[in-house]
């Protein structure tokens, strides 16, 4: 079991209200535990009140029970090892969803490469072999997007040449920012 620190509980002048009403209100610590078995906080808070005037000891607890996921991201990039000025270089890039807990699927904010651009739009350089749209409605749990592409090497382009994808998501219906990205080298082949 994993421990989860909890905000103090607040009342919004409700417990004014209650120590009015009721006497002296005590609110005790409001705490959280990961279950590994369901993934679930279980959320406990006591309310304890005496009053005023009269010897009742008056307790009340309510538990709700919220479901936990992790959301993950794992983005492999492989492109040629080598590769000449005016030659093709071929690139893939696999982003898998690796959540976990019963997480939603995983939304498209951006994949961004840093030689050829928006690979779920149109390339800014270079020709795409496979690469579907990712999927609108998200990567579910164990699901993979993957997308094939190749560029002409440019003499302005560094050797090595490093090449970088970064892809961002979220959870659908929560705003988390889930990436990763990974870099691919290719190195110039000269032929002497």
């Amino acid at each position: 079991m994993g421990r989860i620190p909890w905000r103090p509980l607040h009342l919004d002048g409700r417990a004014d209200l209650l120590h009015r009403r009721a006497g002296v209100v005590h609110l005790h610590g409001v705490t959280g535990d990961i279950d590994a078995g369901t993934g679930k906080v279980v959320n406990e808070v006591t309310v304890h009140m005496h009053p005023s005037g009269f010897p009742n000891d008056l307790t009340k607890t309510a538990k709700a029970e919220v479901a936990v996921f992790r959301p993950g991201l794992v983005v492999v990039k492989t492109c040629d090892a080598l590769s000449k000025v005016g030659d093709p270089l071929s690139c893939s890039v696999t982003a898998t969803n690796t959540s976990k807990g019963g997480a939603p699927n995983l939304v498209l904010d951006s994949v961004s490469d840093t030689i050829v651009g928006n690979l779920n739009g149109s390339l800014s350089r270079g020709t795409k072999d496979t690469c579907p749209a990712f999927p609108v409605a998200g990567l579910a749990t164990g699901a993979s997007w993957t997308c094939s592409y190749h560029f002409t090497v440019l003499v302005s382009d560094h050797d090595p040449l490093d090449n970088t994808v970064t892809v961002h998501t979220h959870p659908a219906g929560f705003p988390n920012d889930v990436w990763d990205d990974d870099t691919a080298r290719s190195e110039e082949h000269t032929s002497e």
